[in-house]
């Protein structure tokens, strides 16, 4: 029996009209099944704060949800077990595979996603997929690209950019195992009905 398709959220609090913990911790009790607290532009010590505060705002029984980007001294002070990494990351310690029990990675190639898969990351996120406002003037990669990354390797891909309630079907259909979404999971009025009508959009519902 395969596994059942991921649905990951991307958080950007510039787009929340509410404190960026509250909205994780409604996503979380809405059945999102992991957030990636990405915050680039935060130095180490404010993101540290951030994480914090979400730990604090979510249910204990949550924060297995919860997967901090890049800042992996964080995720081990703190006991969380999952890690979000660029691939120059990843290349660069590839012994964080051995630290925590989950790592996933970015991936904009097949030849770094059949690296990834030879480090044995337990995901790959590849993108961006669909023409997105968060890459604007780059043309996406197409489903095709999302496809063939599929095809050629065994490890889940998550698919990511421009993914949406009128394109996630498209990306599991070509072989994703899940879909990493932004800025409608920071702006949804209802998580719950919004996460219940991406999954009625996969056939999951």
């Amino acid at each position: 029996m395969s596994e059942p398709f991921q649905i990951v959220a991307v958080t950007n609090r510039a787009l929340c009209a509410e404190p960026l913990p509250v909205r994780v911790a409604r996503l979380c009790e809405a059945g999102i099944d992991r957030v990636i607290v990405r915050e680039k532009d935060l130095s180490e010590h404010e993101y540290a704060q951030l994480i914090d505060d979400i730990l604090d705002a979510v249910d204990p029984e949550f924060r297995r949800f919860i997967t901090v980007n890049t800042f992996v001294d964080i995720a081990e002070v703190r006991g969380i077990t999952a890690v979000q990494l660029t691939y120059e990351e990843l290349i660069a310690h590839p012994s964080f595979i051995h630290e925590f029990p989950t790592v996933g990675v970015s991936v904009h190639s097949l030849e770094e996603v059949r690296e990834a898969q030879k480090l044995k990351v337990q995901f790959a996120i590849a993108g961006h997929i669909f023409a997105t406002d968060c890459k604007p003037g780059l043309a996406p990669r197409g489903i095709d690209f999302l496809a063939e990354v599929c095809r050629e390797t065994h490890i889940p891909i998550y698919a990511i950019g421009g993914v949406g309630l009128d394109t996630i079907a498209q990306t599991k259909e070509a072989g994703a195992a899940g879909a990493c979404l932004m800025s409608s999971m920071m702006t949804c009025e209802d998580p719950v009905d919004y996460l219940r009508e991406l999954r009625t959009r996969i056939g999951e519902r």
